[in-house]
């Protein structure tokens, strides 16, 4: 090889190895929507209904675990103007098994799901259109693999009514 090639050589390695990235996956898909079905007045209570779709032969692992097991799902509302949390979120009722990773019991869901979050609007709202942010931490995992935890965030779309 001539000593003018190799500068050529060397380029050419460059831009042909770039680092390999695993796409993870997306086995989840998620989504939100208020129990109001017109616009909501401040003060009013309203609750958020998220839906989870899960592929086939994955699972998500449920709110509640315990201790020493898997990570839980999380859900977190945002800091807004318009809303905030007012009690304790739920979910379907998940199912029980002896997960063999953990050596435990553990709660799952597969398939799908909903978690509902109660909500107050606050009574300073502005009236308007408004978006609820939603922060969705949760963990995918199937009968070989788990996916490493993850945090997706939606936007549910919510219309203010003004004060009386």
């Amino acid at each position: 090889m001539s000593l003018r090639l190799i500068p050529a050589a060397v380029v050419t390695l460059l831009f042909s190895v770039s680092p390999v990235r695993a796409q993870i996956p997306n086995v989840v898909q998620w989504s939100g929507q208020l129990s109001t079905n017109s616009a909501a007045h401040p003060g009013q209570h309203s609750s958020l209904e998220i839906t989870a779709v899960i592929q086939d032969g994955w699972h998500v692992y449920a709110l509640t675990q315990v201790a020493g097991g898997p990570m839980p799902l999380r859900i977190g509302i945002g800091h807004n103007p318009t809303v905030e949390l007012d009690g304790k979120i739920t979910g379907s009722t998940p199912s029980k098994q002896h997960d063999p990773s953990f050596d435990l019991e553990t709660q799952t869901y597969s398939h799908g799901f909903t978690v509902t979050a109660p909500l107050k609007v606050k009574r300073d709202a502005p009236a308007g259109n408004a978006s609820v942010p939603v922060s969705i931490r949760f963990q995918a995992c199937s009968d070989r693999t788990c996916l490493p935890p993850r945090t997706v965030q939606i936007s549910v779309p919510l219309e203010v009514a003004a004060a009386k």
